[in-house]
């Protein structure tokens, strides 16, 4: 497995371009930035900073696509791996009920957290998680413009 797929690579090339870009808006006066207790915030006018902001985002997007790829990458099962069992055995009854699928997401911010008892539920609630982010940055989108 590589240290960097894909997606984490052009995870960080965004990043570190929108991070240069937001430095240059603030070194060239269109924008600002400070601490608020201990969160850091940027805002600013023009193209540089919303250039910057647009590159910080993607960046987190893909970084959090790649995460998630790796994941599900590494919970599909080997094709070589014998089955599992069916799920009876000396702890359980034959007719013992089928576990329940169960799963959810987290936004923090721009980050959502996704997870799930299987990779079926993990992966729905991953296309939740990126319907969210793409319904708010809509909304913000249209709060924007309003």
């Amino acid at each position: 497995m590589p240290i960097l797929d894909r997606f984490t690579a052009a995870a960080a090339c965004l990043f570190a371009a929108g991070l240069s870009l937001v430095v240059l808006s603030i070194l060239r006066g269109e924008g600002s930035a400070g601490l608020f207790v201990c969160v850091p915030f940027f805002f600013g006018t023009g193209l540089l900073s919303s250039l910057g902001v647009l590159c910080l985002f993607s960046g987190m997007v893909l970084l959090f696509l790649g995460l998630a790829r790796g994941a599900m990458d590494r919970a599909q099962p080997d094709e070589g791996a014998p089955p599992k069992d069916s799920g009876a055995g000396p702890g359980k009854p034959a007719g013992a009920p089928p576990r329940p699928r169960l799963g959810g997401v987290i936004l923090l911010g721009p980050i959502p957290i996704v997870f799930g008892s299987d990779p079926g539920i993990s992966r729905a609630m991953f296309y939740l998680a990126l319907g969210l982010m793409a319904g708010l940055m809509a909304a913000l989108l249209v709060l924007a413009l309003l």
